[in-house]
């Protein structure tokens, strides 16, 4: 490949192996598994916006309190009305990414809007909607829309072919993440002895599909092994040619499984959806073809323009460099966890953005008193008065979140004349089968407490690690 002028005073102040490797990001390929991504995008996220519409107006709207994630405090609830019209405008921009109609300012409209419900309240934390975040910036950075688009058609002079190398490497690679930090998290004792698997399958007896094996001592142990094979080895079997096949056929199999065994969201048919970005271009467009011959009796104009020569790529050190900081970043923040004292699933702590997903299951019962020093009269909160669903959901396994709750709680004590309350907590927890064990030491104000910026909280009671797993039928210590 010729570099042009310019392509070629960038590379100058690169080392050759550095320029190489820039070089091959920008190498213009077919852009057909990118635009096929975009349309498959636009219209999953399109159908879960709306079949979550309550849920998500819910979630930005104004509520006597939220929990926000550290150095994003300043993001704002909005009044019901106007997380209305947020939705619906997220709605129109993922409508106007599968067609191509305005997709830059719809791509980016999308993420931005997108991110901010996500960062609102950390109560509605799921690895998937952080993913969708990830995977928007990638489009609204990128050029998905030069092909089957009402864009390329409005500007001919929009319409390409290629797209440099990096715009379908970067959400490929964004989505092989949380397949490949999804096994690593799950290679720990408890995961590779079956929890919370086991304690997942007996939550299904009643399924007809799962009957014959819920129970069954083995179970448990089976799927979680070959969940953590799966989520280990599905990306280099995609990429494989030799395995390419076995692979689109257990990955299909497998989120069609978790379909009906998880309450995932839209994550399955993303996940089928996006096998396209490990497809090799020129695969996909002889299977295009193929069909396009079938269907019509020729080759459409669309198919013989893929055969053509491809452009001459240049190379920009941006794109480098932001490239590899990005994914540097993406790299060190799933093993941050592994710094802290303690187990993740007990004290969350380096939980979120882990792709710790579906590796531990709590079960979590908390009561508030709030007590006046002085008479020695306590009053019993009923916390969900002042929760959603969701965060009634959340709040009782997270510490954070029960120490931000009894300073909510605390404050408004004192708003309503009572001097220097004590806020009184009972929250206890059970991991994986574990029998049940206090969280929060009951001796201590947890609106007093303070929640480290990184690092452990030393008011978290550790986990006994050694305490013996549930039965999930009889309730009985395992034997």
């Amino acid at each position: 490949m010729a570099d042009t002028p310019r392509g070629r005073g960038n590379l100058s102040t690169m080392s050759p192996g550095v320029g190489c490797f820039a070089a091959w990001l920008v190498e213009p390929i077919n852009n057909i598994t990118l635009v096929l991504f975009r349309i498959i995008f636009g219209l999953l996220i399109f159908i879960e916006i709306n079949k979550t519409w309550a849920a998500r107006v819910e979630m930005i709207s104004t509520k006597p309190i939220r929990f926000p994630y550290l150095g994003f405090e300043w993001v704002p609830l909005v009044p019901g009305s106007v997380a209305v019209i947020v939705h619906v405008v997220l709605a129109v921009a993922c409508v106007g990414i599968a067609v191509g109609l305005w997709f830059r300012m719809a791509a980016i409209v999308f993420c931005l809007g997108y991110t901010y419900t996500f960062l609102v309240d950390r109560a509605y934390f799921n690895n998937h909607f952080y993913l969708i975040c990830m995977l928007g910036g990638w489009l609204a950075v990128g050029d998905a829309h030069r092909r089957w688009s009402f864009d390329a058609i409005r500007f001919p002079s929009l319409a390409s072919r290629s797209v440099p190398r990096w715009e379908v490497l970067g959400p490929a690679i964004q989505m092989a993440l949380p397949y490949v930090f999804g096994g690593i998290a799950k290679i720990n004792p408890d995961w590779l002895r079956g929890e919370p698997m086991r304690a997942m399958l007996w939550g299904l007896w009643d399924y007809p599909l799962y009957a014959g094996i819920v129970g069954r001592p083995w179970a448990g142990v089976v799927l979680a092994w070959a969940g953590l094979l799966f989520d280990l080895f599905i990306v280099p079997a995609l990429l494989w040619p030799r395995t390419r096949l076995l692979a689109v056929v257990t990955m299909i199999f497998f989120h069609v499984t978790n379909m009906n065994m998880l309450d995932i969201g839209i994550f399955p048919w993303l996940g089928i959806g996006a096998t396209v970005l490990f497809m090799p271009p020129r695969l996909v467009q002889q299977w295009l073809t193929q069909w396009s011959e079938t269907l019509f009796g020729r080759r459409s104009s669309s198919m013989r323009a893929l055969s053509s020569p491809l452009p001459e790529a240049r190379c920009s050190p941006i794109v480098l460099w932001g490239f590899v900081a990005w994914f540097a970043v993406q790299a060190v923040l799933p093993f941050r966890h592994y710094l802290i004292p303690g187990n993740v699933g007990w004290t969350r702590e380096g939980f979120y953005f882990a792709w710790t997903m579906k590796r531990d299951r709590k079960s979590d019962f908390v009561g508030f008193h709030v007590c006046d020093p002085v008479t020695g009269e306590c009053e019993a909160i009923d916390h969900n008065q002042d929760l959603t669903f969701v965060q009634q959901y959340w709040m009782p396994g997270e510490p954070q979140g029960i120490v931000r709750y009894a300073k909510f709680l605390r404050e408004r004590a004192i708003s309503g004349g009572l001097q220097d309350p004590v806020i009184v907590c009972d929250s206890v927890s059970s991991l994986n089968g574990r029998p049940y064990q206090y969280m929060i030491d009951p001796s201590l104000d947890p609106s007093e407490l303070t929640v480290p910026i990184y690092g452990h909280a030393p008011w978290i009671v550790p986990l006994n690690e050694s305490a013996p797993i549930g039965n999930y039928k009889t309730g009985a210590a395992k034997e």
